[in-house]
Parts: C-alpha cells; structure tokens; sequence
C-alpha cells in the first residue's frame, strides 16, 4: 500500500472551484454523495469565497486532501457541526486514480483530530449505503461502530438502497 503519511488537508483556494466543478458533476460521484443533481460554478465559487468563515459560522467546512507532490486527490468535509451537543458528520471524496491508496484513511484521521481536540467535538458520525463496500471498509478499519441502519433511504431510479450510520466516539480519559 502506499505510505499517506506526507498528504496534508489544506484551506479552498479560488483555484479549486474548478476541480470540484469537475468531481461534483460527475455523475458517478452522485452515486456515493446526498447531490443527484449538478452543482453551478456560480455555487462553488461561493463555497469558495465562504471558506475563510469559522466553522461555528457556517456549520461545515471543506479541506482538499494533497499527496506528497502538492497534487489535490480529494476533498474531506465536515458538516451538521453541532455545537451545543458537540458533534458532527464526515464525508470524504478521492479521485478514481489515487483511491485504495490510503489517501483517504489519513484524511479522515487528521480531520478526526482536528474535530476531538481542537473543536471539541465528542462524537463523528459516517454514512454509507449498503453497496459502497470501500467506505463501509474505510469507516470500519478507522475504528467506526455500526450505529444503525436506515432502510430504503437512497432511491436510484426506482430502487432504494440501505444506508448504513457509523459513529465514533472521542476517548475519554
């Protein structure tokens, strides 16, 4: 496998608009996200100009994920950041060509940092539906519990498929 351990997570910067114009109407990407619908550049751009607001503001925050060579292989978000209760989700996105690397592994480890000590968060939840085995391996092998199953939840035409919650817990003590 791949050693990860030189990818960093790095603020939006205007240039990024393109690249997730490109990852968030790809139509494949919807498969695996909440969107099924494309996302405007007007809209993206707006993301962008947003990013520099806390996340106690905004509720959410976009990284992109960088490999050794300062090459962007992806996007990690938080977001339902949930202060009075202190806790929030976690979706993460590699590119076709740099996944089952480890890049994503490494995201969300640094994130989940980021979220325990620096924002206070207690608890991180995932989801994943049912068919997505390489998130459900993701979310499992990152120390994630099973919490729940929702039934039916995604509809692919005119299919539903399940989803499954994952959750994990800050240490205490």
């Amino acid at each position: 496998m791949h050693d990860p351990r030189g990818i960093r997570l790095r603020a939006l910067e205007p240039a990024d608009a393109a690249l997730m114009y490109e990852w968030e109407n790809d139509p494949r990407t919807w498969e695996y996200s909440d969107r099924r619908w494309p996302v405007s550049m007007a809209d993206l751009e707006a993301l962008v100009d947003h990013s520099e607001l806390s996340i106690w503001q905004t509720r959410q925050m976009r990284l992109m994920i960088e490999d050794e060579g300062r090459r962007t292989v992806g996007c990690i978000d938080i977001f339902d950041f949930d202060t009075l209760s202190n806790h929030c989700s976690v979706g993460v996105l590699v590119v076709d060509a740099y996944r089952r690397k480890g890049y994503a592994r490494e995201a969300l480890r640094q994130v989940e940092e980021m979220c325990f000590r620096t924002f206070g968060v207690v608890s991180i939840s995932a989801t994943a539906e049912t068919g997505n085995t390489a998130s459900i391996r993701l979310f499992e092998a990152a120390g994630y519990e099973r919490a729940g199953l929702l039934r039916d939840w995604v509809r692919h035409g005119e299919e539903y498929t399940d989803v499954v919650i994952f959750q994990k817990r800050k240490q205490r003590g």
